[in-house]
């Protein structure tokens, strides 16, 4: 009762701070999440991820086709990551700091073989 409570009264509070669209945004986070596509360049190949596992044993798949309209919007937000494959799977360093890919050399991930700093495009 009280979690319910606590939650209602962040719903308010977020509506008076932002209006409909913060509470919107909130509640889409809270029970779906964000997009997140991560583009890399592999042997010249761009490739673009949607929503990456990285968890082991599962293999990521990249998209069929990049979805370039996600480059000239405003709703997402870009970063870079070390990414590396390991047993097919996409891992990503998860740092949001990278916030050009230079910085992305500086990370402690850069120490393992075979990473790429990839593109990640995050919903706003």
């Amino acid at each position: 009762m009280i979690r319910a409570t606590a939650f209602l009264l962040s719903l308010v509070v977020l509506l008076l701070l932002g209006g409909p669209p913060l509470v919107k945004k909130f509640l889409r986070g809270y029970f779906w999440g964000v997009n997140v596509y991560v583009v890399l360049t592999l042997d010249g190949k761009t490739l673009a991820y949607k929503n990456p596992r990285g968890w082991v044993g599962y293999e990521d798949k990249p998209l069929d086709m990049v979805p370039y309209e996600i480059f000239h919007s405003d709703r997402y937000e870009t970063y870079y990551n070390v990414c590396w494959f390991d047993c097919g799977a996409l891992y990503r360093c998860k740092h949001r700091y990278h916030r050009a890919s230079d910085n992305a050399l500086y990370c402690d991930r850069t120490k393992i073989e075979g990473y790429l700093i990839g593109k990640v495009l995050e919903e706003r």
